[in-house]
């Protein structure tokens, strides 16, 4: 099945509405966020790590904006095969 992704420039429009921010901070409702809106979950949280392509990357001190790219492939995948 073919679907769509996401275009740079929308990519860029949703980076630009909620910030790209490499260190961990509380979105408007005070829930632990990172990189370009990616909340972070439980096991995130207790594990100080993310999964990146399969590899398991420690936030604490910062992503990098390669990293925060990555990240937000990954959260936009299940929306792209939904639409």
């Amino acid at each position: 099945m073919n679907f769509k992704k996401t275009s740079p420039n929308a990519r860029g429009l949703i980076t630009a509405w909620e910030g790209s921010i490499p260190t961990v901070y509380n979105d408007v409702a005070g829930l632990p966020t990172i990189g370009v809106g990616h909340l972070l979950s439980k096991s995130e949280l207790s594990s100080g790590k993310i999964i990146l392509n399969g590899t398991a990357v420690k936030y604490r001190n910062a992503l990098t904006s390669q990293q925060i790219d990555v990240l937000l492939t990954k959260d936009l995948t299940p929306a792209e095969h939904i639409i």
